[in-house]
C-alpha cells in the first residue's frame, strides 16, 4: 500500500484554522469523502490543493442496485434477482454506474490522489447509509453472499483496469452494527467471519490490495475485534481497522438532534477526556492499535454545519458560541495525528450537510477552502497561568482536557482530588460556574473534595481560593454554608465557614491560627472543601486554590534529588529495576503476587504494576550507600478493601521479624480506586543499616481485594540530578535530523530519494555494522517514545533490521519493513525508552549484511 510520510509543512496550512501546531503531529494520511454521482474534476483538484492525499469514493449502492423507495425516500432492496447488481449469468445490469466509478478513480489519479473504494450501502441493510443490529443482513446469509459477490465484481473491475498502487484500500463494510449485538438478537451472521470471507475472496483476485475493516468503538473495548488472526503474519499488515468518528451522535454530522449541546461541556460529560476514557471509547481504539501494531483509518469524521450546529456558516470569523465545532475538530484531529490515525473528512460536496455545506455547489467549496486555510478562530480557553508570587501548590481546575476532572495543577502530594458523593450527587468540574468563565470545582449538596499536601518542611502557610454558591440565597438556607477542613493526622479541623452569594469572593485561611489546636505542619496533610446543601440545585463553586508559604516557593523534592534504586515492573519480572538494590530480586512470601498490565504510565498495555491480593508479600533489600537523607516514593492504589482487609508498606533495619515498622497502612477507610493512583512519599533516613529491607504486604480475604504498587523509587535528597549535558533541553516533540548526526560508521548522506525533510538523509545500506548516532539528545529526564522515519525499497515485507541502543543499553530490534516494495518514507515507533537529564546517546546499527535503510529523521515524543 502507498504509505508516504505526510510532510508537516503541508498539513500546517490545512489545519491552521484549528490552531494545531505541526510540531505535535505524526505522519498520517488524510483526505475527504465524496459521492461517485456528484464529485467532479474541480472538486478533486481543490482537495489536492488543500493538502489531501486520499479520497474515499462512496459508490452509494443505490447506483449499483435497483432500489425500491418508500415514502421517506430511503426504502429497501427488493428481493429476488433484482436484489443483485448482476443476474445469475453474471451480466451487469447497470454498467453505467461502474463507468462512473472508473471515471472518478481516473479523475483522482489525474490529480495525484490515492483512492479508497467504498460501496457504502450494504445488502440486507434497512438504510443505505448505515447498519443496525436488527438488519436482515445478520439474520439471513443470502445477504452476506450477495455482498461477497458484489465485492468480487468490484475487485475484478479494478484488476482489469490495472490502476496499480493508485488504489489505497477497499473499505469492506460501511458502519456495520456491533456484530456481538446482532448475535445477541438472534443473528446468525458474524462480522468477523464475514470479513474473513471477503478478505479471502478479494485477495484471490487482487493479492496486494489493503482492506479496511470497520468496527464500532465498543467492539474494540469488549475485545470483539479478532481480525488480525485472519492471516499468517506476512498478510496482517494488509488489514486496516477503524470506526467512524461521530461522537457524540446527537452533536455530530447529519444528526444534530440536540441543538443545545455544545463542545466542550463537562456537566454533560462531553469533553476530550470523555472522548478518550468515557463513552467515546477512543482510548480502547488507541490501545488496540498499539497492542497489535496495526493501522487505524477513520473513514468518516465531521460535524454538521449550520446556524444551530458546530459551525456557523453565516459568520466565518465567529463560530456559533453554542456549538464549539472548531474546538471539537481541533481535539479530534489532534487525537488522530498524535496516534498516527489516517482519516477522511465527511464530506465534500455531497447532498448531506458537511462542514463544506452551504446553499450552492460553488459556495460549499469556497467555504471548505476558507475553513481549512484559517478563516475560523480557535476558541479553546487559554491555559491558566501559574499563580503569581510564591506558592507550594495550586489548582484552578483547568487541566480536565487530557487527564480528566480533579487531576490537574502541581505541588500536591496526591495525584487527584478525592470526591465523596451525597445522595447520589458527586462533585463535578463545571464549565459554567467559575471565576473567569472557564472551569471550577462544583460541589453539589453535601458532597466534598479532598486532596493531600506535604507541609512538613514549611511554616506560615495560607490557603487562598475563590468561592460562590448557587441556589442557597433564601432564609431557609441558613447554616448550609461551605466548610473547609484541614487534617494533619489528628482529625478534621474546621478552618473556614463560607458565606452565601451568587458572585465569587476571595478567601484566605492562615493555618498559623490553628497550629497547636489540632493541627501541625506535617506531610500528608489533607484539605477538604465540603458543601452543606440538601437540594439538587444547591452547589458551591471553588476556583483558584493556592497554597502559599511565607514568601518562598517549595517545589516537590524530586527536581533536586537522585534515584538510588527503582522498579517500575515494566520488564514483567520480579528481578527487574535498577540502582542500589542490595538483593537481585524481590522475595515472595505466602500467596503468589503477580505483575499485571496497567501502571501509572500505561502505554499500549505494555506498562506493568505490582498486584498484591490475599496474603501476598514482596520484599527487597536496600543499599543506601553513602546517602544519609533518603526518602521512599511510590505510587499506589487500593481497591475494594473491606471489613478486616488491610495492606501495609513496611521497613525493617535489623532483619528481625519483630522489628517491622509500618510506613503506611491501608484499610476499608483508605482512599480507594480501581484506576487512580496516589503518590506516597516518606522519609526513611533513620532506617539505614547494612540490612534494610522494604516490604509491601497484603492481608485480605477476597480475590477482588487488591493493593497495586508502581514506580518505586529510593531517593537521595541531597544528590543533584541536574548535572550532565551542556545543552538546553528541547521541547517535546523534539526533532533530530539524520544528516546532523554526531557519529557514524559506513554511512553516507544522500538526497536522491525525494520526500525527505531537512537537507538530506543518511544511507545505511553498506552492510552489517553501519550505524548512525546522535549523542546530543536532550529533552529532559523521562520515559519517551522514539519515532524514526526511514525508506526501504526492498521487496514487500523485506526488513532491514537495526539494533537500537540508548546510552549503551540495547532496546532490541528496530524493524524497518518495506510495505510496498517502493522506496517510500515510513515511520516506526519504539515506546518506553528512558532518557536521562542532559545529553543522551541514541544509536541505530544495521545487523545484517543488507545493511540498514535510509534514515531521514528522529523524533522524541511523549510516551
Amino acid at each position: 500500500m502507498y504509505r508516504k510520510k505526510f510532510p508537516l509543512t503541508r498539513i500546517a496550512g490545512l489545519l491552521s484554522c484549528l490552531a494545531i501546531t505541526t510540531a505535535s503531529l505524526s505522519a498520517t494520511t488524510n483526505g475527504f469523502n465524496v459521492l461517485v454521482q456528484t464529485v467532479d474534476q474541480q472538486d478533486l483538484a481543490d482537495m489536492k490543493a488543500m493538502g489531501s492525499e486520499v479520497v474515499r469514493i462512496s459508490l452509494a449502492q443505490r447506483a449499483l442496485m435497483r432500489w425500491k423507495a418508500d415514502g421517506d425516500g430511503y426504502g429497501q432492496f427488493q428481493d429476488g434477482e433484482d436484489y443483485n447488481f448482476i443476474n445469475s449469468n453474471g451480466v451487469v445490469k447497470y454498467p453505467d454506474n461502474f463507468a462512473k466509478m472508473h471515471e472518478a478513480i481516473q479523475a483522482a489519479i489525474d490529480e495525484g490522489l490515492k483512492v479508497i473504494i467504498d460501496p457504502h450501502a450494504v445488502t440486507g441493510a434497512n438504510q443505505h447509509y448505515t447498519m443496525r443490529e436488527t438488519d436482515p443482513f445478520w439474520q439471513d446469509p443470502v445477504h452476506k453472499d450477495n455482498w461477497v459477490r458484489l465485492w468480487k465484481r468490484v475487485a475484478q473491475e479494478i484488476k482489469d483496469a490495472n490502476y496499480g498502487d493508485a488504489i489505497w484500500a477497499f473499505d469492506l463494510m460501511n458502519e456495520p452494527a456491533s456484530s456481538e449485538g446482532a448475535l445477541n438478537r438472534g443473528g446468525i451472521v458474524d462480522l468477523n467471519d464475514t470479513y474473513k470471507e471477503l478478505a479471502t475472496e478479494i485477495h484471490q483476485i487482487l493479492p496486494s490490495v489493503d482492506l479496511i475493516l470497520e468496527f464500532v468503538e465498543r467492539d474494540f473495548a469488549n475485545g470483539y475485534v479478532k481480525a488480525p488472526s485472519f492471516y499468517s503474519s506476512n498478510r496482517e499488515d494488509q488489514l486496516i481497522f477503524g470506526p467512524h468518528m461521530y461522537w457524540q451522535l446527537e452533536y455530530t454530522h447529519q444528526v444534530r438532534n440536540d441543538n443545545n449541546l455544545a463542545y466542550p461541556d463537562l456537566d454533560k460529560e462531553f469533553t476530550y477526556f470523555d472522548m478518550l476514557h468515557g463513552e467515546g471509547h477512543w482510548q480502547d481504539v488507541i490501545d488496540y492499535k498499539n497492542d497489535h501494531n496495526t493501522r487505524i483509518f477513520i473513514g468518516e469524521v465531521g460535524v454538521e454545519a449550520g446556524p444551530d450546529a458546530g459551525w456557523d456558516t453565516n459568520d466565518e470569523n465567529n463560530p456559533n458560541p453554542a456549538g464549539g465545532g472548531d474546538i471539537w475538530y481541533k481535539d479530534v484531529i489532534e487525537m488522530f495525528e498524535a496516534n498516527g490515525f489516517d482519516y477522511t473528512f465527511h464530506s465534500y460536496n455531497t447532498p448531506q450537510p458537511g462542514f463544506d455545506h452551504n446553499n450552492s455547489h460553488a459556495a460549499r467549496k469556497a467555504l471548505t477552502i476558507e475553513m481549512l486555510n484559517g478563516s475560523y478562530v480557535d476558541r479553546l480557553p487559554p491555559t491558566p497561568p501559574t499563580p503569581s508570587g510564591a506558592y507550594i501548590a495550586f489548582d484552578s481546575f483547568e487541566d480536565w482536557r487530557t487527564n480528566g476532572p480533579f487531576t490537574g495543577a502541581e505541588g500536591w502530594r496526591s495525584a487527584i482530588w478525592t470526591t465523596v458523593e451525597d445522595n447520589g450527587f458527586l462533585p463535578v468540574v463545571s464549565s459554567i460556574d467559575s471565576t473567569d468563565g472557564d472551569l471550577s470545582a462544583k460541589i453539589i449538596r453535601a458532597s466534598s473534595i479532598t486532596r493531600t499536601i506535604d507541609l512538613g518542611s514549611v511554616e506560615n502557610v495560607t490557603i487562598n481560593f475563590d468561592h460562590r454558591t448557587g441556589g442557597l440565597n433564601d432564609e431557609n438556607d441558613e447554616g448550609q454554608d461551605l466548610e473547609v477542613f484541614v487534617n494533619s493526622g489528628s482529625g478534621d479541623v474546621l478552618v473556614y465557614t463560607g458565606t452565601r452569594g451568587d458572585s465569587f469572593q476571595s478567601a484566605t485561611i492562615n493555618l498559623n491560627d490553628f497550629i497547636g489546636n489540632g493541627l501541625e505542619y506535617r506531610n500528608n496533610t489533607s484539605i477538604t472543601f465540603k458543601g452543606n446543601g440538601n437540594g439538587a440545585t444547591e452547589f458551591y463553586a471553588i476556583d483558584n486554590v493556592v497554597i502559599r508559604t511565607n514568601g518562598t516557593n517549595t517545589p516537590p523534592p524530586s527536581g533536586d534529588s537522585d534515584v538510588l534504586a527503582g522498579d517500575t515492573f515494566d520488564d514483567n519480572t520480579f528481578a527487574g529495576g535498577e540502582g542500589a538494590w542490595a538483593s537481585t530480586e524481590w522475595s515472595i512470601d505466602e500467596d503468589e503476587p503477580v505483575i499485571a498490565n496497567g501502571g501509572t504510565t500505561e502505554t499500549a498495555g505494555q506498562a506493568k504494576e505490582l498486584k498484591l491480593v490475599r496474603k501476598d508479600t514482596v520484599s527487597r533489600a536496600i543499599d543506601y550507600g553513602s546517602a544519609t537523607n533518603v526518602s521512599l516514593r511510590f505510587a499506589r492504589r487500593v481497591h475494594s478493601l473491606e471489613s478486616t482487609d488491610a495492606a501495609f508498606v513496611q521497613i525493617n533495619a535489623t532483619g528481625n521479624e519483630s522489628d517491622w515498622v509500618n510506613l503506611f497502612s491501608y484499610d476499608a477507610n483508605s482512599e480507594q480506586s480501581a484506576t487512580d493512583y496516589v503518590i506516597e512519599t516518606v522519609d526513611i533516613s533513620s532506617y539505614k543499616s547494612s540490612n534494610t529491607i522494604l516490604r509491601f504486604k497484603s492481608v485480605s480475604s477476597g480475590k477482588g481485594d487488591y493493593l497495586y504498587v508502581d514506580d518505586i523509587q529510593i531517593i537521595d535528597l541531597d544528590a543533584d540530578s541536574s548535572e550532565g549535558g551542556s545543552s538546553e533541553p528541547l521541547p517535546i516533540p523534539a526533532n533530530y535530523q539524520a544528516e546532523n548526526r554526531t557519529s557514524q560508521s559506513q554511512t553516507q548522506i544522500g538526497s536522491a530519494t525525494p520526500g525527505f525533510s531537512g537537507t538530506g538523509y543518511v544511507d545505511m545500506s553498506s552492510g552489517a555494522g553501519a550505524f548512525i548516532e546522535w549523542n546530543d539528545v536532550n529533552v529532559g529526564e523521562g520515559v519517551y517514545k522514539l519515532r524514526v522515519f526511514f525508506a526501504n525499497g526492498d521487496a514487500i515485507d523485506e526488513t532491514r533490521p537495526c539494533e537500537l541502543t540508548v546510552n549503551g543499553v540495547s532496546y532490541g530490534d528496530y524493524s524497518c519493513v518495506s510495505r510496498t516494495g517502493a522506496l517510500d518514507w515510513k515511520n516506526q515507533n519504539k515506546r518506553d525508552i528512558p532518557l536521562n537529564a542532559g545529553d543522551n546517546t541514541i544509536r541505530l546499527t544495521a545487523t545484517t549484511d543488507v545493511g540498514g535503510p535510509l534514515i531521514d529523521e528522529l523524533f522524541i515524543l511523549e510516551n
